[in-house]
């Protein structure tokens, strides 16, 4: 099985890792105002490496070329 940012196996990664952060953590019903902040900074990361890792080349791809 061939591991793309669209494959069920990466979803299942995620899943494991939210868990794995939950798990070190108090339940998030307890959670202070930083550790929402923090979990916020967590969600935030992962979403901007998931748009990164794309195969596809992006709209205004420019090949450098000395």
């Amino acid at each position: 099985m061939k591991l793309t940012r669209d494959s069920a196996l990466l979803w299942v990664g995620v899943i494991a890792a939210l868990f794995a952060y939950l798990s070190v953590n108090k339940i998030p019903t307890e959670w202070s105002y930083p550790e929402w902040i923090q979990f916020g900074i967590a969600i935030t990361g992962w979403a901007i490496g998931k748009l990164q890792s794309s195969p596809l080349s992006g709209e205004n791809k420019q090949i450098f070329r000395p």
